[in-house]
Parts: C-alpha cells; sequence; structure tokens
C-alpha cells in the first residue's frame, strides 16, 4: 500500500539574552546568558497545516518571548480569534485613549485566543495560526504585519510596581513570584494553515481541532469481528456547526450533545447517534428541556444554529 510521507526540518539557534534586571529592576543587566532555541518544521502528505514544535531552554530571567510570524496585510487593520463558543473580531491597532477621558492607560495591544487566531484578506490571502497552551497573541502595526504569539512570560513579581513599564499607575501587590520566572525547558506545539477565504468560508476552526485533538490509535491482536473497516460511534455534520460537548445527562440516561454556531450567519446541522433514538429534545445548559424535536427515520436529528448561538440536544437511546 501506498505509505505516509512526512517532511521535517530542524533549526536550532542560540540566543544570548540579558541574564535579568538590575537590582533596582529599572533596566535589563548587561551580562548575557545562553538560551538554546529549537524550530523543528513537521510537513505531513496531505495535510493543509505546517506543524511547528517549538523547545526553548529558558536560562534569563524578566523577559518575554514572543513568536513571530509575518503576514504582509498592511491594508488589514483585524484579527480573529477563538473564544469560549465564539469566534472574536477585534482591532489590531485601537485607538488610545483621549487626554482626560476615565481610563489612565492605553486599550491593550494583545489579545486572548483559545486554540486558534486568523489574519484575512478578500483577495484570498489567509493564514490560521493554531496553538495548543498558547492564549495570548498580538499583530504588530508594520507593514509586514506580523502575527506575535506569546510563548513566555519570565517575571519575578506578580504585579509591576518597580519595572519599567508603560502602566501609568502600580498594577498588582508586587508579591514574589519565582517559579514565574520559568527557568528550564518549555517545548510548544503551534501550527500554520494557510486558506484562500475568510476563516468561516475555509473552516479553519476544523484544522485546529484536529491539531489541539490529536487521535489515538491502540494496537491490538488481530481477530475476527462484525464490525466494518471503517465506522463513527457519533457523527456531526453541518458548516461551521462547532461539536462542543458529548456527555451522558445529569439526572437521566440520556446522551447530550452540545453546538455552537460561532459565525454572523444561520446554520443547520444534522446529528446522527450510534443508535437508535427513542427521543429528542431541545435543551438550556442547565439540561432543562425546552422543546421536542422531530427524529428522521434514519435516527438522525437535524437542528438549527442561529447565529452566535449554543444549542444543547437530549437524546434519549433505546
Amino acid at each position: 500500500g501506498r505509505g505516509v510521507g512526512v517532511q521535517r526540518m530542524r533549526i536550532e539557534y542560540e540566543m544570548a539574552l540579558p541574564v535579568g534586571l538590575t537590582d533596582d529592576r529599572r533596566e535589563r543587566r548587561l551580562e548575557t546568558v545562553i538560551c538554546p532555541l529549537v524550530v523543528n518544521l513537521v510537513l505531513r502528505e496531505g495535510s493543509r497545516r505546517l506543524e511547528i514544535e517549538v523547545t526553548l531552554d529558558n536560562r534569563a530571567r524578566d523577559h518575554q518571548r514572543q513568536e513571530l510570524f509575518p503576514r504582509d496585510l498592511a491594508h488589514v487593520d483585524v484579527a480573529h480569534s477563538a473564544m469560549q463558543f465564539d469566534v472574536m473580531t477585534r482591532a489590531i491597532a485601537p485607538e488610545p485613549i483621549k487626554p482626560g477621558d476615565h481610563w489612565v492607560e492605553d486599550p491593550p495591544v494583545t489579545f486572548p485566543q483559545h486554540g486558534w487566531m486568523d489574519m484575512s484578506d478578500e483577495s484570498g490571502r489567509g493564514l490560521c495560526v493554531i496553538s495548543q497552551g498558547v492564549y495570548e497573541f498580538a499583530v504588530k502595526s508594520t507593514r509586514r504585519r506580523e502575527i506575535a504569539l506569546t510563548l513566555l512570560r519570565a517575571v519575578g513579581y506578580l504585579g509591576a510596581p518597580r519595572e519599567a513599564t508603560t502602566i501609568a499607575g502600580r498594577a498588582g501587590p508586587a508579591f514574589r513570584t519565582p517559579e514565574a520566572q520559568l527557568l528550564r525547558a518549555l517545548t510548544y506545539r503551534l501550527a500554520l494553515r494557510p486558506h484562500s477565504g475568510a476563516w468561516h468560508q475555509d473552516e479553519v476552526w476544523r484544522d485546529a481541532a484536529e491539531f489541539v485533538t490529536a487521535r489515538r490509535a491502540i494496537t491490538v491482536e488481530p481477530h475476527p469481528g462484525e464490525r466494518p473497516p471503517q465506522a463513527a460511534w457519533l457523527r456531526v455534520e453541518g458548516r461551521n456547526a462547532v461539536l462542543s460537548a458529548v456527555k451522558r445527562a445529569e439526572d437521566e440516561d440520556a446522551l447530550l450533545v452540545r453546538l455552537y454556531n460561532p459565525t454572523g450567519g444561520a446554520t443547520t446541522a444534522t446529528i446522527t447517534p450510534p443508535g437508535p433514538v427513542g427521543a429528542a429534545h431541545l435543551c438550556d445548559l442547565r439540561e432543562r428541556t425546552l422543546a421536542p424535536m422531530p427524529v428522521r427515520d434514519e435516527g438522525a436529528v437535524q437542528v438549527s444554529l442561529p447565529p452566535k448561538k449554543i444549542v444543547t440536544v437530549k437524546l434519549a437511546l433505546g
């Protein structure tokens, strides 16, 4: 049979970084320390993603490490990022606070993301940056519009009353946090997914879900059986119908399937359970029954997903 091809590239750096801040915590020391950095690039046959594994042996204190991905989309002023049950669109460079306004600090230029963020334009140039366990991103307001993922913030205090900072007043109680200097080897899993349309047109969230939730293979001894070579326990179909949870109901013998639609347009999902369905009901997040739902002859249930909505379906199997 045809094998699966994998191409790999390994890049090794030795970064000389300041060992930390001076005693008054106002500037960096002149002494440096070598922090080895290894980047492994993996491209798998048939995959639409470039996988990136970054290992940093952090030996420096009081610094921030970002991974930059140039996009060259100088005319794009917004970025999209996955959040809880939603995808947020944010301005890359928020307007600064005007003198005399209530807030004394400029709005942040870093934003949260849960698993992926995306930038694209109308000419068909899009890039989704997928990450596992990395929750902060920014887009530099430069000609190249570099996407920046925050991999590391090595800090010695909770709050910044004494460090050089842009904050107008003190920020936090200044508790010592020596473990937050993260003086150890750290490994990050990232991926790049180029695409030709907007994030919802190309459903980049599917690639992100596949990457951060890796498949697990289990080897067993050859044995006879009646199951086909390919099978699915539960099948959910529908454009931009994101599967959030599959669980047993808390108070009854039923299966709960929770979906959400992060886009601005309505969509429809079809749920095909593993066995016959006795009844189907629409529920809320507290698993309270709202309304009955029709069940097709083949046992599938079709559910409408309005824009930006969470829908929970309860299935009584049997």
